[in-house]
């Protein structure tokens, strides 16, 4: 009995092992891969800077980053009106981060490239190499470089971000507080797609990133499992600009307060005289805007929405669609039940003569329900879906005309310069 005993012990340990084993290889499997990807991808990563960074009056050792990266939403010219900040220092260069996609083209935010004159990109082997901006996108925040000619760098392959869903691996390779090529394991956290503004900018999408990549990484790609770029982190205020008076002006943060709001006042940028007080307002209350916290790196541009556009900045020209509509948004709040339900929609307001909407015979009045199958629930789906889309592509909208249902089919045009 005692030996049956012991036989069965051993057995049990003998099925044991190889399940810990089992799991001890598909980690060091999993970290292999990782790291096989990260290897690939690494050379084609890179970190993008004034050159003023390089020396004279402008080199900043140690710059103080005042948002997701110097670049970024938060690095914004001094309001003084001068060269330098409030205390008379010298604006720190501008640093981000970017991508080769091939023929000696790269990939970065707008952000990083607004106001750079004379971009450098520095590569993992330590060159720095002479880039001029082939095109700029500043409503979806997108920029491309094109290298000096006859240099190139390997590129990276885009992917597809509508294969990218919550809890999918995201792995970020960028300058992250001025380390080249830093590498972030993190996870899908969500995708948002019905239109986000931020800023200056507006996102027909955005992947939300579980987990930071850190100050700097403004235009690193964000690839996938397969080591394709799925999206490009970009700094994005998780708060929109706030105002309230103030009475005798400005009035500064409390010291030693985490996350004081920064404030500026109305009408205090370069050339732009004394601000006005708010209507309502006496001559000695200002209106200031506080700046809210910003993420350190926790959105991404999706690739699905960054393709037509870098189609058109490669060639140096940027087109974006229009329909030729004036459009308000309707909100409907019903209480049955105990339930309390909310319904958007969008109501056309002005169809302008010789327009795309006109040729499609939209009218005003007309009831917006979906466009290209996805549901209209604010004006913002209808940004976002011409920003997706390409002139001469068409445009599928549903709508009610007077209790009617009706499909009609938009050939969509360029947008005018000025219109």
């Amino acid at each position: 009995m005692v030996a049956r005993a012991c036989a069965f012990a051993a057995a049990l340990m003998a099925l044991a092992l190889p399940g810990a084993a089992r799991a001890q290889g598909i980690l060091s499997q999993m970290q292999d891969e990782v790291a096989s990807i990260v290897s690939r991808a690494r050379p084609a990563i890179v970190s993008i800077e004034d050159e003023r960074a390089l020396g004279g009056r402008g080199r900043q050792d140690a710059p103080k980053p005042t948002g997701p990266d110097v670049g970024g939403p938060n690095h914004r010219a001094p309001e003084s009106g001068g060269k330098g900040d409030h205390h008379g220092m010298p604006e720190p260069p501008k640093i981000g981060s970017g991508f080769s996609i091939g023929d000696g083209f790269i990939v970065t935010t707008a952000d990083v490239l607004s106001g750079m004159k004379n971009p450098l990109v520095m590569t993992e082997d330590g060159r720095r190499i002479h880039a001029t901006v082939s095109g700029i996108d500043p409503e979806m925040n997108i920029g491309v470089l094109k290298l000096a000619a006859g240099m190139e760098i390997p590129g990276l392959k885009l992917g597809h971000s509508s294969s990218v869903y919550p809890g999918h691996f995201a792995i970020s390779i960028g300058n992250q507080y001025g380390h080249l090529n830093s590498v972030a394991l993190n996870l899908i956290a969500g995708v948002r797609d019905d239109g986000f503004p931020a800023g200056e900018h507006f996102y027909p999408s955005v992947i939300q990133i579980a987990g930071t990549v850190g100050v700097g990484t403004s235009g690193a790609p964000i690839l996938d499992v397969h080591g394709e770029v799925v999206g490009m982190v970009a700094g994005i205020p998780f708060g929109d600009w706030t105002y309230a008076p103030f009475p005798n002006g400005p009035r500064r943060p409390e010291s030693g307060r985490r996350n004081s709001a920064v404030v500026n006042t109305v009408g205090a940028g370069p050339g732009q005289g004394k601000p006005e007080p708010a209507p309502g307002a006496t001559a000695d209350q200002k209106i200031v805007f506080l700046r809210p916290p910003v993420t350190s790196a926790g959105f991404a541009l999706p690739v699905d929405d960054m393709r037509p556009v870098l189609a058109g900045l490669r060639q140096g020209k940027l087109v974006h669609c229009w329909l030729g509509l004036d459009m308000d948004p309707v909100r409907k709040r019903e209480d049955a039940n105990g339930t309390v339900t909310t319904t958007w929609s969008v109501i056309v307001t002005t169809v302008y003569p010789n327009s795309p909407a006109s040729a499609a015979g939209l009218q005003t009045g007309d009831k917006l329900l979906t466009v290209n199958g996805r549901q209209v629930v604010r004006l913002n789906s209808i940004r976002a879906a011409l920003l997706r889309a390409q002139p001469g592509e068409p445009m599928e909208i549903r709508l009610e005309r007077k209790g009617a249902p009706q499909t009609v089919t938009v050939k969509l045009a360029a947008r005018p310069d000025k219109r």
